[in-house]
């Protein structure tokens, strides 16, 4: 079973990706972006905005301010990550290993077109990626997420306007992804809620989407 646990930075993605890890086994977690992978330094060095892929012209404008290229060149590296992991996440599941996603290539539609990119173009990208059986997103608000963290570590959790955008674009996702027989796959849940709750909730999603996760709790 593959499960893929989205939402914004500080809605619990980190808490509940390890706590699944150890609930279900055999299983094994993956993080993405990968930054210890052969693309990871360079998406970090540009989420912290130390570099820009594609840079404007002007010498009035600061380096790593971003051109309207860069946020396709952004995104190319986001996929070239996780495309290069699928080889590892396909081998996983044909073992029966539960493999646990945080952030997958929902993450990439929902960021990506709020930097401007073709929403559907996206989807049609990560397509060929191995599918989660189950993708949950944990849903909070931008008020939230800034009290649990209110150091921002990157460019988008220090614009708390896009933040909001980016939160719309998850639950638009959800609800025309989550549509007849995918409903059960894609499923919203109150991230700020207690975290031990949110736990038995993707174990009970899972369940009602038919994977045997009874008698973990």
């Amino acid at each position: 079973m593959i499960i893929a646990v989205e939402g914004l930075d500080a809605s619990g993605k980190n808490t509940q990706t390890r706590t699944l890890e150890k609930l279900l086994h055999p299983s094994q977690r993956i993080s993405f972006p990968r930054y210890e992978g052969p693309f990871g330094q360079v998406i970090k060095k540009h989420l912290m905005e130390k570099v820009a892929l594609f840079e404007r012209d002007s010498s009035a404008i600061p380096q790593w301010e971003r051109s309207p290229d860069d946020a396709a060149a952004f995104q190319a590296l986001m996929t070239m990550d996780k495309y290069d992991a699928a080889s590892e996440i396909k081998a996983l599941d044909r073992k029966g290993i539960h493999v646990i996603l945080d952030r997958y290539w929902p993450s990439a539609c929902c960021y990506g077109a709020d930097d401007g990119l073709d929403f559907s173009s996206m989807i049609r990208i990560n397509s060929c990626l191995p599918q989660a059986n189950l993708n949950i997103l944990l849903d909070i608000s931008v008020e939230e997420a800034t009290r649990r963290r209110p150091e921002a570590r990157d460019r988008y959790e220090r614009d708390k306007e896009k933040l909001k955008h980016i939160r719309g674009r998850y639950l638009h996702m959800w609800g025309v992804m989550g549509v007849g027989a995918e409903k059960r796959a894609w499923v919203v849940l109150n991230g700020e809620k207690d975290a031990i709750e949110i736990t038995r909730q993707i174990l009970a999603a899972g369940i009602d989407a038919g994977y045997n996760l009874h008698g973990i709790f």
